[in-house]
């Protein structure tokens, strides 16, 4: 099974109208104003999901869906949305009613996609993400990860968030891959798979019942399929369409990366660490830095060249930037706010992080991959929209992005790691990724230091 870049749009933007039909029924419900954050699709592991869950003070309900779309929706309520549903819902069945009520709108967009009547069973309660078995089905044996569909509703001037997740079961998302947006909104799945007969083979191995080795027709991105010529540049050539198999498996990197780069936070700071979320999402451009929080954040940009290229983005809060930095050094400075020693130590963090981050690619995709010295940045969310709008923004509306987050008790400190690949080098580096050796992601410390 393969996608391109306007299949995932195309289901991204579906995303996004279904949280706005979503979104509208909660302001109704509340008597509030609504509008939709960030949209995206990420390639997760059930790990991915439960970090995302854990959030203080959640309340999430799980519901399952039957039809030409099944599998699992999840709805998240943070602790300002339960207080201003549960005062407004009192007598008309409280937040669990108000929830199937979103899910009903945002599943209405869906049917008009795929084509067919969707059926919403009763709402599962789940008082632990961390213990609640989500029936998570991978894309094949050799990955932890699958397509995760994500939206989120927020009240305009004040507290209160819904996120939105739906996790389409194997069938599923071959339906979804296989429509047609040419003819409107019917269902047009093609002629090599039987939905029926797969469905079987789908129950019993995953999503390797129905992955489809063939190259398809279609475009992804507008990079040089090649590789050849600067990042993102546009070209005549089209990029040929993401093994979603091989996908995953690089999201499975990532988080091997991910790892790696905590481990070398705390060779240089003593600091235990924690690595969170961890995969790549398909975001839509102006989305990116909206995804953010409204955080000040300071970091580290660095180019990284080879088999992808791109840009990685390392990203501290400022208050947790100055902390990490201040752990590094032998004494504390002089000065308020960061001074050039803080920024000093912070490139010096960013670029042990960027080799652990990247060196476990190359080992497994049998490649070169070098990258710059990282630039210190006291605005990262403007150098971020920088390095997407000027990068991207010319040839496309949505990006690959490869998010991480790295956290630590013992010091007050996070960070987020955002990397941009070359979409046309990223699609040849899968094409050549061995899946065997998705394991071998530890490097020679001697090519690092």
């Amino acid at each position: 099974m393969h996608v391109d870049a306007d299949s995932l749009e195309q289901l991204n933007l579906r995303t996004r109208d279904g949280a706005e039909r979503a979104g509208r029924a909660l302001a109704e419900a509340v008597d509030t104003e609504t509008q939709i954050g960030a949209t995206k699709i990420t390639i997760a592991s059930q790990g991915d999901l439960v970090a995302e869950l854990i959030t203080a003070g959640e309340e999430c309900l799980e519901f399952e869906l039957r039809g030409p779309l099944s599998g699992t929706a999840i709805l998240a309520f943070d602790e300002p949305a339960q207080a201003l549903i549960g005062e407004a819902m009192a007598e008309r069945g409280g937040l669990e009613s108000l929830a199937a009520e979103l899910l009903d709108a945002f599943v209405d967009e869906w049917e008009a996609h795929v084509g067919g009547t969707l059926s919403v069973e009763a709402a599962t309660y789940i008082p632990d993400p961390a213990t609640h078995d989500f029936g998570f089905e991978t894309i094949s044996d050799e990955t932890e990860s699958a397509p995760l569909f994500q939206g989120r509703i927020e009240a305009v001037g004040g507290d209160g968030r819904v996120k939105l997740h739906l996790l389409p079961d194997a069938t599923s998302l071959e339906t979804l891959l296989s429509v047609d947006e040419s003819d409107g909104d019917s269902l047009d799945v093609t002629d090599d798979f039987d939905a029926d007969e797969n469905a079987g083979a789908s129950q019993d191995d995953g999503f390797a019942g129905t992955l489809d080795d063939s190259e398809p027709e279609g475009a992804f991105g507008m990079g040089d399929s090649n590789g050849d010529g600067g990042l993102f540049d546009d070209a005549e050539e089209e990029t040929p369409p993401l093994p979603l198999d091989k996908l995953s498996v690089f999201s499975d990197l990532t988080r091997a990366g991910t790892h790696a780069a905590a481990e070398r936070v705390t060779m240089m700071t003593g600091i235990e660490t924690e690595t969170e979320i961890a995969g790549i999402s398909f975001t839509p451009i102006d989305d990116i830095s909206a995804d953010l929080g409204g955080k000040t954040y300071v970091g580290t940009t660095t180019e990284f060249e080879g088999t992808p290229s791109g840009h990685l983005v390392i990203m501290f809060p400022e208050d947790g930037a100055k902390r990490i930095a201040e752990a590094m050094m032998p004494s504390i400075p002089d000065g308020e706010g960061l001074t050039p020693m803080h920024e000093s130590a912070l490139e010096e963090l960013g670029n042990i992080m960027t080799s652990g981050f990247i060196d476990g690619w190359a080992n497994v995709l049998q490649t070169s991959v070098d990258h710059t010295p990282p630039e210190f940045s006291d605005d990262m969310e403007l150098t971020l929209l920088e390095v997407v709008t000027d990068q991207l923004g010319p040839f496309q509306t949505h990006a690959y992005t490869i998010e991480s987050r790295i956290t630590t008790d013992s010091v007050a400190f996070d960070c987020e790691i955002h990397a941009l690949p070359n979409e046309a080098q990223l699609s040849a580096a899968l094409d050549d990724l061995l899946v065997a050796r998705a394991d071998q992601v530890e490097a020679d410390p001697e090519d690092v230091f």
